[in-house]
């Protein structure tokens, strides 16, 4: 029997949390529980939900182990229906089985003894009467019969089951979680079958049942990617049977480049890697020969010729476009330099696909782990020259390699150019980050032989001897720096506002709603430097988004209520002007706020006289008076 001791109320909260304890307590109280049973300290039951689940708990080295088919229970959590169930065997059937009549106990040991006492012919007949009305179970008898059969595994049964375990009529959303336990449920009769040592049946099933769930993804329903972990674990077993069988590596070579460069699901994805010890030299020879083979058909690309990029991808003779076969193979292509460690290998690969600058950036830090600088530098350099959209990622590493090598200056001419080129509090950080690092006493230079960062002219010692005072030091620098970069960079943004401003024009239809143009950007990099004073400054002489003013009124509610109070009130109204219950929510938590910064003011009374107006105003929206009844009642 389960034991009472380790299933308690407090270990069922503790499992789920307040909010699937609460969840599974409602189930409980409204019969949702069916056929609750213990059986060889196992608990098991249906708990009726959208479809109905089956839930299992049991001990497993001292600690309450569960099941649940829901989707929840497929990622491993304690979810409503294992409450349900463990509260129902707390409140109702641990008591029973105390008594001598458990719901579940009973009625096991009882059914155990009735077919001990049956005859072999009726218990045929009770089983095939069963598998008539139930094709997973008759599925899994037919399997377990194929399995058995003393003259070889019957494949074309096995194939039978899985084509008809993958069936997609009918598999919506809420079916999803009963369709994929029922493939997984075949899936384990082809692995019991790698147990009894059929390895090569193993990997003809497998890549059977991976092309049967290809072709299956497209037609179901998998919001939840319950189709992704049947791909893996499939790929998984297929693996382990490759290892024990004795594949003839050219052929499996062969067939592992096919799945890999013609599936859309990334199939065998990486497998020179993965494969590596199965496949042997002479496999991965077939397998790079292979690759090369088509890495031959693959067009160079610069920097002037990104047209397969723009034009949309044009489908081949194969149905497959030229974008996926380009990008396929270049993976393919990479794993293989990959494996080889050959550094040069790998630039050439990106090198084939010039159009972008992320390529330059992949080139690019290619060398630096390699420990090249000097040749990142060169590739990095070069993708900011040749584009004029810079790629934020390319700047960013240009201006760490020019600080390395204390080219500061040639640093921050990059980071002001992304400022100038999208201005806002992301490049505003960066742009501090970058002038933080201007200081002398951060000069950067790279030893000889490691490349390793150090403090020009001290030594390791003097450094630690010398941190505190080099902080202090570095500190003055710095904000000294750093404040002549903010004046400038909050000059541009201010000029760039006004610009804006006088940029637009009068609506042409009074249907037209024209963009407002305010001071958002100054607000939020503002708020970010927590400078309040200078937000509200802004927000009052420009305006700001809604919830700027949210953010700024709640950071300052406690020492300026005054302020605060008359953005809290505004934005109720607009609020509950939204007829759904987030809405209603979100007015109470501005309530709440506003409640709190009137009390401060010594304004409570025409803070109550205020929610007696609103309970008026709003009496037709009844889930929005509920709430302010179960707060202020």
């Amino acid at each position: 029997m389960l034991s009472l001791d380790l299933v308690t109320l407090g270990k069922i909260r503790s499992l789920a949390g307040d909010l699937w304890f609460a969840r599974g307590e409602a189930y409980l109280k409204q019969g949702r529980v069916k056929d609750l049973r213990e059986h060889q300290g196992k608990l098991s039951a249906i708990v009726v939900g959208t479809q109905d689940y089956r839930v299992r708990l049991w001990l497993d080295g001292g600690q309450v182990a569960f099941s649940c088919s829901c989707p929840l229970g497929d990622e491993g959590r304690f979810c409503k229906h294992c409450v349900a169930v463990a509260l129902d065997w707390v409140e109702n059937g641990a008591e029973q089985a105390k008594s001598g009549g458990s719901k579940g106990q009973s009625s096991g040991d009882d059914l155990r003894s009735f077919l001990e006492q049956q005859e072999k012919q009726q218990l045929i007949d009770i089983v095939l009467l069963e598998a008539s009305e139930n094709r997973r179970f008759r599925d899994r008898l037919t399997v377990e019969a194929a399995r058995s059969n003393s003259s070889g595994v019957d494949l074309k049964v096995f194939r039978q089951s899985i084509s008809a375990a993958l069936r997609t009529g009918g598999v919506d959303y809420y079916s999803m979680g009963s369709y994929a336990r029922g493939v997984h449920q075949v899936i384990e009769s082809v692995a019991e079958l790698l147990n009894d040592g059929h390895s090569e049946a193993v990997v003809k099933l497998t890549e059977f049942a991976l092309g049967k769930v290809a072709k299956a993804i497209g037609q179901v329903d998998d919001s939840d990617g319950y189709m992704g972990e049947i791909l893996a674990e499939l790929q998984e077993l297929h693996h382990s049977a490759c290892e024990q069988a004795d594949e003839d590596p050219l052929a499996l070579a062969t067939r592992l480049f096919e799945w890999e460069f013609t599936s859309d699901w990334d199939i065998f994805s990486g497998a020179a890697a993965t494969y590596a010890e199965v496949l042997g030299s002479a496999g991965l020879d077939q397998y790079r020969l292979l690759a090369e083979a088509e890495w031959a058909e693959v067009p160079a690309l610069g920097p002037q010729s990104p047209t397969w990029l723009t034009s949309g991808p044009q489908h081949d003779e194969e149905g497959v476009s030229g974008y996926l076969k380009r990008s396929r193979i270049t993976s393919i292509m990479e794993t293989l330099a990959q494996q080889a460690g050959d550094c040069e290998a790998l630039v050439a690969i990106k090198r084939r696909d010039l159009s972008r600058p992320y390529s330059y950036l992949q080139i690019a830090e290619i060398y630096r782990n390699s420990r090249e600088h000097d040749k990142a530098l060169e590739w990095a350099e070069q993708g900011v020259r040749l584009f004029s959209v810079a790629d934020s990622r390319l700047s960013d590493f240009l201006a760490d390699e020019y600080h390395r090598r204390g080219r500061h200056a040639e640093a921050m001419a990059l980071v002001w150019a992304e400022f100038i080129q999208t201005p806002g509090l992301e490049t505003y950080q960066k742009l501090q980050v970058n002038a933080l690092q201007m200081s002398d006493n951060l000069q950067i230079v790279v030893t000889e032989n490691e490349g390793t960062p150090k403090l020009s002219g001290a030594t390791n010692a003097a450094r630690r001897t010398n941190r505190r005072q080099t902080k202090v030091r570095r500190t003055s620098q710095e904000n000294s720096e750093w404040l002549q970069w903010r004046e400038k960079a909050l000059a541009h943004l201010r000029a760039v506002i006004d610009k804006e401003k006088l940029a637009v024009k009068p609506a042409k239809s009074p249907w037209f709603r024209q963009r407002e143009v305010d001071h958002s950007q100054l607000v939020e990099i503002f708020l970010w430097e927590k400078k309040y004073e200078e937000a509200w400054q802004e927000a009052t002489a420009g305006g700001c988004a809604d919830y700027l003013l949210l953010r700024l009124a709640d950071a300052t509610a406690k020492d300026d209520p005054e302020r605060a109070l008359p953005v809290y009130k505004e934005l109720i109204a607009p609020t509950l002007g939204q007829t759904n219950n987030a809405a209603y929510d979100e007015a109470i938590k501005l309530l709440r706020k506003l409640r709190q910064v009137m009390t401060a003011l010594d304004r409570r009374a025409e803070f109550d006289d205020y929610l007696v107006a609103l309970r008026v105003e709003y009496k037709r929206k009844r889930n929005f008076i509920k709430l302010l009844d179960s707060i202020w009642k």
